[in-house]
């Protein structure tokens, strides 16, 4: 009929939960990083890069016959220097990541590190194995040159991840079971049309958590099986 308005969704009840989504990087919980105090000779290289090495293994040959020796089990990650060359204060010249224990530092935006909390649930996935979702935890938070992060502990990794390597991290910020949802779309305006009981009203809400689909009607006369449509 003419004039008459388009129903088009449906309030519901059930569970929502909001995230906060960062990209995450692998740190490794032990690090051995080797620089010289003054300018000395490399005599000896024993190990490359991506060599796996354990605690009072030799690394490198200073002149003089010092032995620089890993205190950890881990991987060789940088060799800073060739056999005969000179190593300078200002540059690494072996540094070793432990293989136990890992963690993930997240990027995240100004805003939502304000809604990031010690304990909070985070949902890890690594661009390798995007159907393989790891469990973590929410750790601390802080800040660093201007830019804010989270730590976020993990009990297991998968196999193959190595220090360094990125995952998509979502971290759980609030829940709530039996609640108001209603689509995302009606978000913006914070009004909707409502369809009941054979007639049609305008009702403002307050929205609350969101997910990807719906969002929370935390104040407003919604009620679940309302038909909605969007205002003009």
């Amino acid at each position: 009929m003419k004039g008459k308005k388009k129903v088009e969704d449906l309030a519901v009840i059930g569970p929502i939960a909001e995230k906060a989504y960062g990209l995450g990087t692998v740190h490794s919980l032990d690090t051995f990083r080797f620089r010289v105090g003054v300018p000395t000779k490399i005599t000896k290289v024993f190990v490359l890069e991506g060599d796996e090495v354990v605690p009072g293994q030799g690394l490198l040959q200073l002149e003089g016959s010092t032995i620089v020796r890993s205190p950890i089990h881990g991987i060789v990650s940088e060799v800073g220097y060739h056999e005969g060359e000179v190593a300078f204060q200002n540059f690494l010249a072996i540094e070793v990541l432990g293989i136990g224990s890992k963690y993930l530092i997240v990027a995240l935006d100004e805003q939502i590190l304000l809604s990031i909390r010690k304990d909070q649930n985070a949902l890890i996935r690594f661009e390798g194995k995007p159907n393989e979702v790891i469990q973590g935890r929410v750790r601390g938070t802080f800040s660093h040159a201007g830019q804010f992060f989270a730590r976020i502990e993990v009990t297991h990794f998968p196999e193959g991840v190595l220090a360094g390597m990125t995952a998509d991290v979502a971290i759980e910020i609030g829940k709530k079971e039996n609640v108001v949802l209603i689509p995302r779309k009606y978000e913006k305006k914070q009004k909707v049309i409502i369809f009941r009981n054979g007639k049609s009203v305008s009702v403002s809400f307050k929205p609350g958590l969101k997910s990807e689909q719906f969002v929370e009607v935390k104040d407003g006369d919604i009620q679940a099986g309302d038909k909605l449509s969007e205002v003009p």
